[in-house]
C-alpha cells in the first residue's frame, strides 16, 4: 500500500471512529435539554431537574480521565489501534443501553442511577478515543503535513453535531407525546448500525509506525502514566490549561446556551438549532483550514491569536447571547472554539515523548475536558440561577481564555519536531 493510501485510510478510519464516538457523546447532551430532566427526574422542581441532568452530562467528562489513564496506559504498551477498537465498542454498547433503559415511572430512583452508570461508561471510553485517534494519525503522517491530516479527528465533532442534531430534529418532529414516549431512543439505538461499521473500517487499518519501532527498539514504557508524572509534568499541566477554556467554548454555547435560550427568551429551541448548525457547518472547512495554517506558521502563533480573540470576546459574546441578537454571539463563540479544538489533535500529542503520547496525551485532554465540559457547565448553571444573567459567564470565561493564552505561550513550538 502506498504512503497516501495508508494516510488517507489512517485518516478515513479514525475520523469516522471519532465522528461516532462524538454522535455518542453529544446525543446525550441533546437529550440532557430535551429529555432526561422530564423522564428520569420527574418529581423535583424543573429547574432542579434541569441542573440534575446537566450534572449527569458532566459525569461523563469527570469519568474521561480515569479513561485516559486507562486507556493511555495499554495505548503505550500494547499498541494504539486494538484499543481505539476497545473504546468504540464500549462506547456504541453502553450508548444503546440508554435507548433501553427504563424510566422513573417504571423503576424509579433505578432509572436515574443506571444513566448515571452508562453515562460513566460512555466517559470511560471517550476517554481513551481521542488521544488514540489523535496519536495514530499523526505518526502516520508526513511531518510538514501533521496538523492538517490529525485535525481530522476533530472534525468529528461539528459533524457528530450535526449528524446528532439532525437525527433529534427528525424525531421531535413526532406528533403528540410520541417523542418523550418512545422517539427519543432511536437516537441511541442507531448508534449499534454505527459501531457496526466504525469496526469494520478500522479492522482494516496497520499499526502506528513510531509504535512498532518502539516495539522493535524494546523501549517500551512499563508504566507510562509515572513516566508522564516524573519527566513530563511541565507538558500535563500546561496542556491541562490549553485545553480547559477550549471545551468550555465548544459546550456552554451548543449545549448548555439552548437551554437556556428556550428558558429565558422565549426563543424556539429550533431557531437556536438553526444557529448552531451553520456554526458547525462553517467549521467543517475552518478547522483543517485552521490546522494547515499551524503546519505554515507554527501551532503556537496560531493558537495564541485565535485563544487571545476569544479572551477579548468572551463579554460581548455572552452579552450578546442574552438578547435578541444571540446568533452574533452564538457564531463566533462556535467556530472560535472549533478553531481551538482544531489544533488540540497535533498540540497535545506532540508535547509528549512517543514512549508516553497516548497516556499523556489522554491526561491533558480528558482532565482539561473534566473541568472544562463537566465542572465548568455546572458553575454556569449555579452562577446564572444565583444571578439571573449570561454576563458572569461571560466574565468566567475570560479568566478561562486568559489562562489558555497564558499556557501556550509558556509552551514550546511543535509542528517541527520528530516524533
Amino acid at each position: 500500500m502506498s504512503k497516501n493510501n495508508k494516510i488517507f485510510r489512517t485518516v478515513a478510519a479514525s475520523g469516522f471512529g471519532t465522528l461516532f464516538e462524538w454522535y455518542d457523546f453529544l446525543i446525550y447532551a441533546v437529550a440532557t435539554s430535551l429529555v432526561f430532566n422530564k423522564l428520569f427526574f420527574p418529581t423535583v422542581d424543573p429547574s432542579v431537574g434541569i441542573l440534575l441532568s446537566m450534572l449527569t452530562f458532566g459525569v461523563g467528562y469527570v469519568a474521561r480521565p480515569l479513561g485516559g489513564v486507562l486507556f493511555g496506559h495499554f495505548g503505550d504498551r500494547v499498541g494504539r489501534k486494538s484499543i481505539l477498537m476497545t473504546t468504540m465498542v464500549l462506547m456504541g454498547v453502553s450508548t444503546f443501553a440508554i435507548g433501553l433503559l427504563p424510566t422513573y415511572s417504571s423503576i424509579g430512583i433505578w432509572a436515574p442511577v443506571s444513566l448515571v452508570i452508562l453515562r460513566i461508561i460512555q466517559g470511560l471510553s471517550f476517554g481513551g478515543e481521542w488521544a488514540g485517534a489523535s496519536v495514530l494519525i499523526l505518526e502516520h503522517s508526513p511531518k510538514k503535513y501533521r496538523g492538517f491530516f490529525s485535525s481530522f479527528v476533530q472534525i468529528g465533532y461539528p459533524l457528530g453535531f450535526l449528524l446528532a442534531s439532525g437525527v433529534f430534529l427528525v424525531v421531535t418532529k413526532l406528533s403528540g407525546d410520541q417523542f418523550l414516549e418512545w422517539a427519543w431512543r432511536i437516537p441511541f439505538l442507531l448508534s449499534l448500525v454505527l459501531v457496526f461499521i466504525g469496526v469494520l473500517i478500522r479492522s482494516k487499518i496497520q499499526e502506528s509506525p513510531v509504535f512498532e519501532e518502539l516495539q522493535k527498539k524494546k523501549k517500551i514504557s512499563k508504566f507510562p502514566l509515572l513516566s508522564v508524572f516524573n519527566k513530563e509534568k511541565k507538558s500535563l499541566f500546561l496542556g491541562i490549561g490549553i485545553k480547559t477554556s477550549e471545551i468550555a467554548w465548544a459546550y456552554l454555547p451548543a449545549v448548555f446556551f439552548p437551554l437556556w435560550a428556550v428558558n429565558n427568551l422565549g426563543v424556539a429551541r429550533s431557531d437556536v438549532m438553526y444557529y448552531v448548525f451553520i456554526a458547525m457547518f462553517v467549521s467543517v472547512f475552518a478547522m483543517p483550514l485552521t490546522a494547515y495554517i499551524s503546519d505554515v506558521v507554527g501551532r503556537r502563533k496560531v493558537f495564541i491569536v485565535v485563544s487571545t480573540a476569544m479572551a477579548l470576546l468572551s463579554w460581548p459574546i455572552w452579552h450578546a447571547l442574552q438578547t435578541e441578537y444571540f446568533y452574533m454571539g452564538l457564531l463566533p463563540a462556535l467556530v472560535g472554539g472549533s478553531m481551538m479544538l482544531s489544533l488540540l489533535s497535533s498540540v497535545l500529542p506532540e508535547m509528549f515523548s512517543a514512549g508516553t503520547r497516548y497516556t499523556g496525551a489522554s491526561m491533558t485532554n480528558q482532565i482539561g475536558a473534566a473541568i472544562g465540559g463537566g465542572v465548568v457547565p455546572a458553575v454556569a448553571s449555579y452562577l446564572i440561577l444565583n444571578n439571573g444573567t449570561l454576563g458572569t459567564v461571560g466574565l468566567m470565561m475570560l479568566l478561562l481564555s486568559i489562562i489558555t493564552v497564558v499556557c501556550v505561550i509558556y509552551n514550546k513550538e511543535t509542528n517541527k519536531i520528530s516524533l
